[in-house]
C-alpha cells in the first residue's frame, strides 16, 4: 500500500481529529481571505480615481501623503504647467471637504470633487444615465448608488443642499467609494469652487499627459524643474503613495494583517495538535510497520501526507466557503477583493504552515521503537 494510500486511509479512520483538523484551516482560510481581501478592496478605493483618469503626471502641494488629503496650490500653475515642453493637456482638479444638506435638515461630511467639463479628464466609473457624465447641468452632481441611503437620495433629480449651494443629482456610479467611507460627490469644477472649502482661485491638482514619444517619467523631470515649489509625480507614484500611506501610515494595513497572521496561528496550532495526536494514537501502527522494515524516510512522508491533505481538503473547503462570503459583504457596501495572487499566495501559506506543524509528530515518530509492537 502507497504511503498517500495509508495517510488517506488513516484520516478517514481518525475522522473526529480529521474535521478538527480541517475546522482550523477552514477558519484561517476564511479569515485571511476575509481580512486581505477586505483592506485590498478599501485599498482599490483610495486610488480609484488616480488609476481611472488617463493622466500621465499629477501636480500637487508639496507633502500630500495620499488622494484625499491634499492642499491647495495656485489655480495659475496650470498655465504654467501648459507651457513646459512635453506637456499634450493639463487640467485642474479640485478634491475637497464638504457637507450635504438633505431637505429634512440631515448633514453628511463628503468630498467634492470638481472636473472641468468638456475636458479630458471625466468621470472614472460609468455613470447611470450616460448624459450624467457630462454635468451637463450646472447645479448636477454624480454620486455613487451605494451612498443612496447615506445621503437621503430617492432618485434621479433628488435635490439637496452642498455647503448651502443647491444641487441635483443627475447621475450614479457603481464603485466610487474612498478609503475613508466618506462619500464622493462629482460636479463642475467651477461650482465645486463654493461648494466645498477649497480657497479661491487654488486647485487641488494639475493633470498633465505626456505628447507621442514623451514617458511619463522624462516629462515628470522636466516638471519638476519648472516647478520646484509642488510635489510631481507619475500617475504610478502617486498611486503608491497613496496607498503606501494608508497601508502603512496609519497602521490600518498592519492591524488586518495581524488578523490574518493570528488565523494562520490558531489554524497551524490546531492542525500540528491533531497531527502529533495522531503519530501517538498510531504509534503501535507505525511501530509495525518500522518492524516490518519501513524506513523513516517512508514514515515520514506518511505524516507529510496527512498534512498535505488537510492543507488541500481546508483550503479548498475554505475557498468555497469564501465566495458567498463576498456576495454577502458587497450587498453590505463594504469593498472586498479576492484576487488570483491572494489565492495562490493563501494556498502556499497554508501548505507551508500545515507541513511546518508537522515537524512535532515528525520528531516523535523518529524517536520510536519497533519493540513498542511487543509490549503488552
Amino acid at each position: 500500500m502507497s504511503r498517500v494510500a495509508i495517510a488517506r486511509r488513516t484520516l478517514q479512520y481518525h475522522r473526529r481529529r480529521l474535521m478538527a483538523a480541517l475546522a482550523g484551516v477552514i477558519f484561517a482560510v476564511i479569515l485571511v481571505n476575509m481580512e486581505v481581501g477586505i483592506l485590498l478592496g478599501f485599498l482599490a478605493n483610495s486610488t480609484g480615481f488616480i488609476d481611472g483618469i488617463p493622466a500621465d503626471v499629477w501636480v500637487m502641494a508639496r507633502g500630500t501623503p495620499n488622494f484625499d488629503m491634499c492642499h491647495n496650490i495656485s489655480e495659475p500653475t496650470l498655465q504654467r504647467v501648459r507651457a513646459i515642453d512635453g506637456v499634450e493637456w493639463a487640467e485642474k482638479m479640485i478634491v475637497s471637504w464638504s457637507s450635504w444638506k438633505t431637505a429634512d435638515g440631515n448633514e453628511e461630511n463628503l468630498e467634492v470633487v470638481g472636473l472641468q467639463t468638456g475636458g479630458h479628464v471625466r468621470i472614472p466609473w460609468a455613470v447611470d444615465p450616460p448624459e450624467g457624465a457630462a454635468l451637463g447641468d450646472p447645479h448636477g452632481v454624480v454620486i455613487d448608488r451605494a451612498e443612496q441611503a447615506r445621503l437621503k437620495v430617492k432618485g434621479l433629480n433628488a435635490e439637496a443642499e452642498v455647503l448651502n449651494n443647491r444641487v441635483k443629482v443627475i447621475g450614479f456610479t457603481t464603485g466610487m467609494r474612498s478609503f475613508t467611507t466618506t462619500p464622493y460627490v462629482i460636479m463642475r469644477f467651477e461650482y465645486s469652487e463654493k461648494a466645498s472649502m477649497s480657497a479661491p482661485n487654488t486647485t487641488s491638482y494639475i493633470l498633465a499627459k505626456a505628447r507621442p514619444g514623451w514617458t511619463p517619467e522624462r516629462l515628470r523631470d522636466g516638471m519638476r524643474k519648472e516647478l520646484p515649489y509642488v510635489d510631481v509625480l507619475t500617475s504610478g507614484e502617486f498611486h503608491n503613495r497613496t496607498q503606501g500611506y494608508w497601508l502603512f501610515g496609519t497602521g490600518v494595513g498592519t492591524a488586518f494583517l495581524m488578523a490574518a497572521l493570528l488565523g494562520f496561528l490558531v489554524g497551524g496550532a490546531v492542525v500540528g495538535q491533531v497531527l502529533y495526536a495522531l503519530v501517538v494514537e498510531q504509534r503501535a501502527e507505525f511501530g509495525v510497520l518500522k518492524a516490518m522494515g519501513a524506513s523513516r524516510g517512508f514514515l515520514c512522508r506518511v505524516v507529510l501526507g496527512q498534512a498535505l491533505l488537510i492543507a488541500l481538503a481546508g483550503y479548498g473547503a475554505g475557498f468555497l466557503l469564501t465566495l458567498p462570503l463576498i456576495k454577502v459583504m458587497h450587498s453590505l457596501g463594504t469593498p472586498m477583493m479576492l484576487t488570483w495572487s491572494l489565492v495562490g499566495g493563501g494556498f502556499a501559506a497554508v501548505l507551508i504552515v500545515c507541513l511546518g506543524v508537522a515537524i512535532m509528530p515528525l520528531l516523535k515518530l523518529l524517536r520510536l521503537e519497533p519493540a513498542l509492537v511487543f509490549r503488552g
